[in-house]
């Protein structure tokens, strides 16, 4: 079973590699210069400006993006750059090195429900936290937030964190579990399911 967690973990850092820079200018590339990537170049447009270490977005059924920013910010992106204010409501996690809010999945229900799932240093052994909790998208803050998985055991150093891009935190959805974590390089977990 490792073969399709690889997969998975391998397709989600291609998908963050390939969109975090949508989000992020880089000043050794001239404006409108195509980015060579393995699958061809690439047209590269800056989204947004402003934003600290982003790391994980989520297209939002309207078409906006909610954006992680790894000191602990959670914020929406229009898509005409404008850049939200922090939501409420995320719970503080440990920062550091390359410690703090990491990735985001929104629920295969999201439309209906709004529910988001996302993951986070909890602690300053460098261990991951997932939590659920539902957004509101108007009063800029998630509710109903709840830790539903905190990994056990060792994690990481300060500034290795368990939940890093050393050793990825992935979240994801399939039919057959809610979601399901890989928090380091050696074993997935099971998957996890919301009460």
């Amino acid at each position: 079973m490792k073969t399709p967690n690889i997969i998975v973990v391998a397709s989600l850092a291609a998908a963050t590699l390939l969109t975090v820079p949508l989000l992020i200018t880089t000043a050794t590339r001239s404006a409108g210069a195509p980015f060579e990537s393995s699958a061809g170049p690439l047209d590269v447009e800056t989204v947004a400006r402003g934003l600290e270490h982003p790391w994980a977005l989520a297209f939002l059924p309207n078409g906006k993006m909610l954006v992680t920013e790894r000191p602990g910010r959670m914020r929406i992106v229009t898509r005409e750059g404008q850049v939200s204010a922090p939501l409420a409501g995320v719970p503080k996690p440990k920062t550091g090195g390359q410690a703090g809010l990491l990735d985001l999945a929104l629920d295969k229900n999201f439309a209906e429900n709004h529910t988001l799932y996302f993951c986070f240093t909890s602690d300053s052994g460098g261990n991951a936290s997932v939590a659920r909790a539902r957004l509101d998208e108007a009063a800029l803050r998630l509710d109903s937030v709840k830790v539903i998985f905190v990994q056990q055991g060792p994690g990481g150093a300060a500034n290795h964190a368990a939940a890093s891009r050393r050793r990825p935190t992935a979240i994801c959805s399939s039919p057959s579990a809610i979601i399901s974590v890989r928090a380091t390089r050696r074993r997935t977990l099971p998957p996890i399911t919301a009460s």
